[in-house]
C-alpha cells in the first residue's frame, strides 16, 4: 500500500500490527455519527411546524458543521497508527567521516574572550 505522502507502507513494518483493530472502533464511531444525524433530521421533520421552522432557524451552511467529527477521526487514525510501532530499516554506512566545527574568534573578540593576538605584548608594562 501507498500513502500519500509517506510512501510505500506494509503491514510487516510494524510492531504490533493488532492496534490496527482499532480501526473498527473508528469506523463505528463515524457509523454512529452518522445514525444520530440521520435521526436528528427524523425528529425534526417530524415534530417541526415548517412554516414556524424556517422563521426561527433559517438555512445556513453546513460544511463547517462536520469539521470537529473528520478531525476527529483524522486523529484517531493517526493515533491509531502511531500505537502500531511503525519501523523503517535504515543502513548507515559504517565508515563514516568526522566533522569539527570550529567557530573561531575574530581579531577584536579575542581580548573579550581572555585570549590576545600571536606576537602581540599587553600594553600595560
Amino acid at each position: 500500500m501507498t500513502v500519500p505522502m509517506l510512501g510505500p507502507l506494509t503491514m510487516s513494518g510494524f510492531e504490533h500490527k493488532w492496534w490496527f483493530s482499532f480501526v473498527f472502533v473508528v469506523v463505528g464511531l463515524i457509523g454512529l455519527y452518522v445514525l444520530a444525524l440521520i435521526s436528528r433530521r427524523r425528529r425534526l421533520m417530524r415534530f417541526a411546524n415548517m412554516d414556524i421552522l424556517e422563521r426561527v432557524a433559517p438555512t445556513r451552511s453546513r460544511r463547517w458543521r462536520h469539521l470537529p467529527a473528520i478531525l476527529l477521526v483524522v486523529a484517531l487514525l493517526a493515533s491509531t497508527v502511531g500505537l502500531a510501532g511503525p519501523t523503517h530499516a535504515v543502513q548507515i554506512p559504517r565508515k563514516r567521516g568526522r566533522h569539527v566545527i570550529d567557530p573561531g574568534v575574530a581579531g577584536d573578540d579575542r581580548h573579550r574572550h581572555g585570549t590576545e593576538q600571536a606576537g602581540r605584548r599587553p600594553a600595560s608594562r
